[in-house]
């Protein structure tokens, strides 16, 4: 069956099909994170300053008896005010502003065709303009300036809310990338930001978060669900779609070789890159939503396949790689430092590195901080 976020009406939404064909696991009970200045209570004795460091350390990386810390305790957080801001009611929002927008081109389409007959009336054009040609002369009309535009009742009146309109496109756009960021980074930020990828991508994979009833299957069907109801909403469906289908994959990305995240600590292997491919596959298969037939009732397949275009790079081209080969690359002159068009650049390559639990990976970032640290200095 189809997802109600990719086909079907509002009042009888549809789930999803699984991205892979094994069910997810349940996910581990999140544990509230214990705050660093709690201290036992009661004791007269004073530890030293050695059990007091002791102590500090258990807290934070586990004792002897004490599991590691859950990657979710280990994010800051969620600002109260954001929590009680609702992603339906940031969709009626958008809806409200895309009703707006519709009846101003509707208000200023009547308008000038009021003005057309009135033109027609007193012979200045021979015939009203057919649609097209009123879209040309608005155009043109766009393309003059103030003083030859300004000529008297032989024009017509052009865009009269355009102002009004680019405002109303902009307040959606901005709603559109919101919704997606807080979907993502806010309201799963548990599962993309904290436990995909950890401790490594074959123990939590993207995959297992794509499958029918799951977190982000549920919070996509509502809003699928407020923008299904009327038929003119359903390009804003798509969109949303679209900017959550590049934050997954964005988030994909960092969890591999972005920038440190602090307590949250990844380790990758060469064999990781082919887990990270099939859960390409997975998000392909999840956003475009094919049916029996082959037919695409989702995202159009070269869309996602172009925000899957560097994941996949970085698989093959960097994770694959053995940490010997990439060493060699980080070492190597050709290698550019920083290129929007390149994926094996030396950042990435030593980001990377930087998750490798090989001895050699480890001594060469070690050397490369602390010719950092020198230079800097």
């Amino acid at each position: 069956k189809m997802s109600a976020f990719f086909k079907g009406s509002a009042g009888t939404p549809m789930k999803i099909k699984d991205a892979n064909s094994e069910s997810a696991s349940s996910l581990p009970e999140i544990r509230e994170a214990v705050p660093d200045g709690a201290a036992a209570a009661g004791g007269e004795d004073k530890p030293d300053r050695m059990d007091h460091m002791e102590k500090r350390l258990e807290k934070i990386f586990g004792g002897k008896d004490t599991e590691p810390k859950s990657p979710v305790e280990m994010l800051p957080p969620k600002e109260e005010r954001l929590i009680g801001l609702r992603t339906s009611e940031l969709t009626v929002r958008m809806k409200n502003l895309e009703w707006c927008r519709i009846q101003s081109l509707s208000l200023e389409g009547d308008v000038c065709l009021l003005w057309d007959k009135e033109r027609l009336r007193r012979g200045l054009i021979s015939a009203l303009p057919t649609p097209e040609e009123s879209v040309i002369e608005a155009h043109n009309l766009l393309l003059l300036g103030e003083e030859e535009a300004d000529i008297g009742d032989v024009m017509p009146l052009g865009p009269l809310l355009l102002n009004s309109q680019m405002a109303m496109q902009y307040g959606i756009s901005t709603l559109v990338e919101y919704i997606g960021d807080k979907v993502v980074f806010f309201d799963l930020r548990e599962l993309f930001v904290a436990r995909l990828y950890y401790p490594s991508p074959s123990q939590c994979r993207l995959s297992s978060f794509l499958h029918q009833g799951g977190a982000l299957d549920e919070a996509l069907t509502e809003i699928s669900a407020e923008l299904l109801a009327h038929a003119e909403f359903a390009d804003l469906l798509w969109q949303v779609l679209d900017h959550v289908c590049f934050n997954i994959v964005r988030v994909a990305e960092w969890c591999l070789a972005g920038p440190s995240m602090g307590a949250i600590e990844r380790t990758l292997t060469p064999e990781d890159a082919q887990v990270v491919i099939e859960d390409a596959v997975a998000v392909r298969n999840y956003f475009t939503q094919r049916d029996e037939e082959g037919n695409s009732q989702g995202l159009d397949e070269e869309i996602v396949a172009n925000k899957l275009a560097k994941l996949e790079l970085l698989a093959n081209q960097v994770l694959s790689q053995p940490t010997a080969t990439l060493l060699q690359l980080h070492s190597d002159s050709k290698t550019p430092q920083d290129d929007d068009k390149e994926v094996a650049t030396k950042t990435t390559i030593l980001r990377v590195l930087e998750r490798r639990p090989d001895k050699e990976a480890r001594e060469y970032c070690r050397a490369k901080r602390k010719t950092t640290k020198k230079t800097t200095a």
